[in-house]
């Protein structure tokens, strides 16, 4: 048997290549119209940068953090650096970048 959550509070996606637009679009729309999430967190896999989505009253309210900034769950009464949650991460070179859009 297979656990679900029938309602979450807070949606993390790490966005790549292949499903950002995807994370950006209908899944986006989707959970925005989820009366239980509060908060919709999008982690660039490429890059130190993090999109959130919040809900406060009603209203989405989005913000965009690079590595110095905080952010904070508000959901979970947490907040960390963009920096701390990219620890132990390697990107990949400009030039591997490169190979993959061509």
């Amino acid at each position: 048997m297979t656990d679900l959550i029938q309602s979450p509070r807070l949606i993390i996606e790490v966005l790549s290549i292949s499903t950002e637009s995807r994370d950006r679009g209908r899944k986006l729309q989707s959970y925005l119209a989820c009366p239980t999430i509060e908060q919709y967190l999008l982690v660039d896999a490429r890059s130190m940068r993090i999109e959130t989505y919040r809900k406060e009253q009603d209203r989405w309210i989005y913000d965009a953090f690079e590595a110095d900034d905080e952010v904070e769950l508000t959901t979970l009464g947490l907040h960390f650096l963009v920096v701390d949650a990219y620890e132990d991460v390697v990107f990949e070179s400009a030039e591997n970048d490169k190979h993959l859009n061509e």
